[in-house]
């Protein structure tokens, strides 16, 4: 058999009528489901992993809103490895938690809430 010429691909996309942009696509789609193009706390909870939506159903203040998905966001971009077993990691991370949610939140809230995290896997 010829080696393939420079043109010619040996990936089994080549072969067929489907890019792999396309593949890409239709590999997360849901059979009979639409999935919502805006993300809301119903989307959240509905198509996320078990330690996200137990950030969305945290007991959250009730007077003030907060943005889940930005405190997930910084959350992610700010936790180190390890984080969980150093004091001053959680430390840092509590400061940048406490900068990123609105003033009048509790302490005690917010020790409950590094809790939270520390159960969960995907945020270790």
């Amino acid at each position: 058999m010829n080696p393939p010429l420079k043109h010619e691909t040996t990936t089994p996309y080549a072969l067929s009528s489907h890019s792999r942009a396309a593949h890409r696509r239709q590999r997360y789609r849901v059979p009979g489901n639409v999935l919502p193009t805006r993300r809301t706390t119903a989307t959240i909870k509905r198509y996320s992993p078990p330690a996200r939506r137990a950030l969305v159903d945290f007991d959250w203040p009730s007077d003030v809103a907060i943005d889940v998905e930005y405190i997930y966001d910084v959350i992610q971009n700010v936790k180190e490895h390890g984080w969980a077993a150093s004091t001053m990691k959680q430390r840092a991370l509590a400061r940048s938690l406490r900068s990123s949610l609105p003033e009048g939140f509790e302490p005690e809230r917010l020790e409950r809430l590094i809790g939270l995290l520390k159960e969960h896997d995907e945020y270790r």
